[in-house]
């Protein structure tokens, strides 16, 4: 075995043994957040859909507000959610501890808050992202988690290197002990790497682009001093986006913005506006092909970390390969524990 060989073998043994916990319990909760989008829509069905009235029109969006406020009279609508489908509920934020509640666009009823589902997939995606830390604490937990996805693309490219004389590409039978662990690791290995790949290198892409300080939260930084007309925001942006089929209205300091999918990607692109809160006139627009280089590549990061872009079957692909790990981090820990810690008369690399 060469120098080089031997010595990049010793960082891909560190590697894993220093992070293969942390890596797993990423493995781990990827594969619970895999079909999120399909879990939440079949769990969270009676809170988007509502019964259309043959003989009734659409409540205003002011009057659904003060109907929240009726009930909730602390609570505060920081965003409200819209759909063109004629059956769709609309989705009001009321901030981070009362979260997203969801009303009945005819009638004004209050649907509820979400599924436990939906709140389950959000304490994965917490330990998905942040290792379960949460506060002050979570700039500590991404900082591991980035660490450990750094870690594991040196994993999967120094893998390769190591995997080159061996060239294991299917399971044996009918060996045990180190040189099964070794040909479980080698072999899984080889089919699970382009697809590893894709997911670590975007994950790094979105952590490295994330934005930062008071525009990290998905919640406007400051709120307008006087209440908005919500209809006349809404107006405005079916005026300059007439063909709209989702939008998001966010009050903020010194403007409305509003989010708006004019189509139904797979990406979920979305055009910015900015509304002037005293005359409800655009002053900025900003469509997909304006964002900058990073904002472009940090979007299709995103969407190809979950596998999304590609729908039902990439998910799938990804699901797969992500549970691969969990057998490569297994059989990784069994052959170093038997390098260090059991005699054996030979070993190999």
């Amino acid at each position: 075995m060469t120098t080089f060989r031997k010595v990049l073998f010793w960082i891909h043994l560190l590697i894993g043994s220093i992070f293969g916990l942390v890596i797993a319990v990423m493995s781990v909760t990827g594969m619970m957040l895999a079909f999120k989008p399909q879990i939440l829509a079949l769990s969270d069905q009676s809170l988007h859909q509502v019964r259309v009235p043959s003989d009734a029109s659409p409540l205003r969006l002011t009057e659904m507000v003060e109907r929240i406020k009726a009930e909730r009279p602390k609570a505060r609508v920081r965003d409200i959610t819209l759909n063109t489908k004629p059956d769709a509920s609309i989705g009001f934020n009321l901030g981070r501890n009362e979260g997203v509640i969801y009303m009945n666009p005819y009638t004004g009823e209050i649907l509820g808050s979400g599924s436990r589902t939906a709140a389950w997939l959000k304490d994965v995606e917490i330990w998905h992202r942040w290792l379960g830390l949460q506060g002050e604490r979570k700039a500590l937990g991404a900082s591991i988690r980035e660490i450990a996805n750094l870690g594991m693309i040196v994993l999967i490219l120094s893998g390769l290197y190591l995997w080159w004389p061996f060239k294991a590409i299917r399971i044996k039978r009918g060996i045990s002990g180190q040189a099964k662990d070794f040909n479980r690791h080698t072999a899984i290995g080889f089919w699970a790497f382009p697809f590893l790949l894709v997911i670590t290198v975007t994950g790094a892409i979105m952590t490295h682009f994330e934005p930062a300080g008071p525009g990290k939260s998905r919640e406007p930084g400051t709120r307008t001093s006087a209440p908005i007309d919500w209809d006349l925001a809404l107006a405005a942006v079916q005026q300059a986006l007439p063909h709209w089929k989702s939008l998001t209205i966010r009050p903020g300091g010194s403007h409305i913005l509003v989010l708006v999918e004019e189509s139904e990607s797979r990406l979920h692109w979305k055009t910015r506006i900015k509304l002037d809160p005293a005359n409800y006139q655009v002053i900025s627009r900003t469509t997909p092909s304006q964002l900058g280089p990073a904002q472009q590549l940090r979007v299709w990061a995103r969407y190809l970390h979950t596998g999304e872009a590609g729908g039902i079957i990439v998910q799938t692909i990804w699901f797969v390969a992500t549970g691969a790990v969990l057998v490569l981090i297994w059989t990784g820990y069994k052959m170093t524990y038997r390098r260090f810690f059991q005699r054996k008369g030979s070993s190999s690399c």
